[in-house]
This record gives C-alpha cells, sequence and structure tokens, in this order.
C-alpha cells in the first residue's frame, strides 16, 4: 500500500486558465457600446487601454482569487436574500450606454437596484473615499438608465480594518489591528433618487457626458482625449497598471482631458453636503 500527500497546482492552473478564457470572451472592443463600468471604474483611460491593447491585461492567480471569492459572495446573497432577478441589462435611450444590474429586489411592491461589492482592503470606506465614489457613481448610473428610484449598496470586507504602523528598513509595510476598528462584516448603503429630483438630471448629463467622451476617445482612436488619474488615486493605482508605461510615456493628454478632470462633479458636490450635515 503506498500513502502520498504533495503540494498540486492543477486546480490553481485551471481556475486561472478557466478565468483568463473568460475574461477573452467577454472583452469589448473598440467598435462596441460604452459599458457603464467604462465610466464609473476608477480610470477612463485604463478602460480605453483595455479594449485597444486587451492581451496586455494578464489573470494572475490573486485576480483569479478575488473574482472566486466576489461570485461565491453575489451567489450566495442572491439565495439569501432572495433577490428577484439578477444580471440585468439596461441602456440609454441612444443605445450608446449599456450596462448590467447585478440584482433587483422588489419592496412594497416597487423594483430596487441592488449593487453588490467586495473588497479585500484594509481601509473601510466612508462616503468621501475614493473607491466608495466608484460604487455610488455605478449605482446612481443604473437608477437613471432602469427609471428606479431606490438601490442599495452592498459591501463585503474581507478583512479587519487596519491602521498603518510603520515602514521597515526593508522596505516592507507594517501594520496594526485594534480593537477599536471596524471588524471583516457587511455594509450596506442605501441611495435615494427620485425621478423628479434636479440631482438626478444632474447626474444623467454627467453620466452622458462622460459617455461621449469616452465613446469619442474610441471613434478616433485617440486616447489624448481622456484624462489621467491626478492626485492619491495616481499613487495608489497608476504604479501597478499593466498600461503605465503606454499611458505616460508613450501616449499624450490633451488640455481638454485636463480641465475636465478637474471639474467638480455633481457627486463630490451631494458627498459634500452629506459630510457637511
Amino acid at each position: 500500500m503506498v500513502f502520498s500527500i504533495r503540494k498540486d497546482e492543477t486546480f490553481n492552473e485551471k481556475l486561472q486558465h478557466n478565468l483568463t478564457e473568460r475574461f477573452k470572451r467577454n472583452r469589448r472592443s473598440m467598435n462596441e457600446a460604452v459599458h457603464v463600468s467604462d465610466i464609473t471604474s476608477g480610470c477612463i483611460r485604463k478602460a480605453w487601454f483595455r479594449r485597444k491593447y486587451p492581451d496586455d491585461d494578464t489573470i494572475d492567480i490573486n485576480t483569479a482569487l478575488h473574482f472566486l471569492r466576489g461570485i461565491a459572495y453575489q451567489y450566495a446573497l442572491t439565495l439569501l436574500l432572495e433577490l428577484d432577478s439578477t444580471e440585468i441589462p439596461v441602456e440609454s435611450k441612444d443605445n450608446e450606454l449599456v450596462g448590467h444590474i447585478d440584482a433587483i429586489i422588489v419592496e412594497a411592491g416597487k423594483e430596487c437596484v441592488v449593487e453588490m461589492k467586495s473588497t479585500n482592503t484594509i481601509a473601510h470606506f466612508d462616503i468621501n473615499h475614493t473607491t466608495f465614489k466608484e460604487y455610488l457613481r455605478q449605482a446612481l448610473y443604473y437608477l437613471v438608465l432602469s427609471g428606479l428610484e431606490k438601490a442599495y449598496i452592498i459591501i463585503k470586507y474581507e478583512q479587519q480594518e487596519q491602521r498603518f504602523y510603520k515602514t521597515d528598513k526593508h522596505g516592507s509595510k507594517h501594520y496594526i489591528r485594534e480593537r477599536s476598528q471596524r471588524p471583516a462584516r457587511l455594509e450596506t448603503w442605501e441611495i435615494v433618487l427620485s425621478k423628479d429630483s434636479i440631482e438626478r438630471q444632474k447626474i444623467e448629463a454627467e453620466m452622458m457626458e462622460a459617455k461621449v467622451l469616452f465613446l469619442e476617445s474610441l471613434q478616433s482612436d485617440n486616447v489624448a482625449k481622456l484624462p489621467r488619474l491626478t492626485g492619491p488615486a495616481r499613487y495608489i493605482k497608476c504604479r501597478s497598471c499593466p498600461y503605465y508605461d503606454k499611458c505616460f510615456n508613450k501616449s499624450e493628454q490633451d488640455q481638454s482631458a485636463i480641465e475636465y478632470a478637474s471639474k467638480v462633479g455633481i457627486l463630490d458636490q451631494l458627498t459634500l453636503d452629506l459630510s457637511a450635515d
């Protein structure tokens, strides 16, 4: 009788391979409609580069595992919350902007948008956090496109909140978990945007402006029309981006793109008003 035990990478390799093939099938070309995620996912230039140079955006095992956690989380929530429908397609009246709502739930006879997010970050979000604003902008755009008035954002924090402590002499960063910091958890935000509100009109105008800008950059094959990230976001996101060299060293940025990025958007105004209250 033989007994053996060893590590085996077969399933990891299969997961990574199958996920890569799935991403390849779902990649958007330069000729396809603008997707809501193109204009809400943090960097509009990266969305352009992903269409232009899809092979540069590779899938590693960390991405595969994050996807696996996310899809398992969405599947479980869909069952446990008894959500009425999932992956609901929506589009603008001109058919130039499309998207998929994660789920719909019915409350008191009215449909509500449900967006489910999962993050492995050690910093938990407030309404002024850049990532939370991306989640919020996506939910608001889906409210406008669907004609609905209420949305829920459900965020699953994979880790307990941690505080940065120091960087040692080897360059390694150290963090502290304190009892007062928030644990790994689910957090839900309710968003209401009435159909007759002036805010809804402003959000729709902002959404369509971003759609037109991205569409023009695709049609002209010119990324210079789109703004680069600035401030802390540039340091956090750009340094690990596979398109960094193409974005900063091999392409330009028009003055109009810089001016577009410098504008204070309706979402920034709304969150600023809420923070003041």
